[in-house]
């Protein structure tokens, strides 16, 4: 049986502080951890796996909005090969979803738009835009691809949260 250590990276934070299970020499892309939300801790670890060399990736929730965030990313990771996977649920309901697959029956495109009309119809500080539901607004997204544009073109203000992506 091959150990933990031998095979794997797990990264986590604790406040501010990062842990790791394999010793690493740079962790300045992650601490301090500032973020609030754990949504984007994840996918901020997930970027940073990527970037230490990793090509496959699990992301381990029973959030939503976390597989949302890593469809985002694999969008923006499609030229690497890296495969994004994000676990979710508990028990006999747990199942992998390939977002980086996910992401390519998409296209780059909307991939990408995904945080900013994620934000739009609902995430932590937001239930529904204009008493729509996901499934609604997606439906229209799909209908009027301009959408896709103005997404990609956010103000000045999304600028910031959109880097990390």
């Amino acid at each position: 049986m091959v150990s933990l250590q031998e095979k794997k990276q797990v990264i986590t934070t604790e406040s501010k502080d990062i842990l790791c299970t394999l010793a690493r020499n740079n962790t300045a892309n992650l601490a301090p951890c500032t973020h609030e939300e754990g949504d984007t801790r994840m996918i901020l670890h997930a970027a940073d796996a990527v970037q230490e060399g990793h090509r496959k990736i699990v992301l381990r929730t029973v959030d939503t909005d976390i597989l949302v965030l890593a469809i985002a990313l694999a969008g923006r990771l499609q030229e690497q090969q890296v495969e994004l996977w994000v676990a979710m649920g508990t028990g006999s309901h747990l199942h992998y979803n390939a977002a980086h697959e996910i992401s390519n029956s998409l296209g780059s495109e909307m991939s990408k738009s995904l945080p900013v009309f994620h934000a739009f119809t609902g995430c932590d500080t937001m239930s529904c835009f204009a008493g729509r539901g996901k499934k609604t607004a997606f439906t229209v997204w799909k209908s009027y691809p301009a959408i896709t544009d103005a997404f990609l073109q956010p103000g000045p203000e999304m600028h910031c949260s959109l880097q990390l992506l």
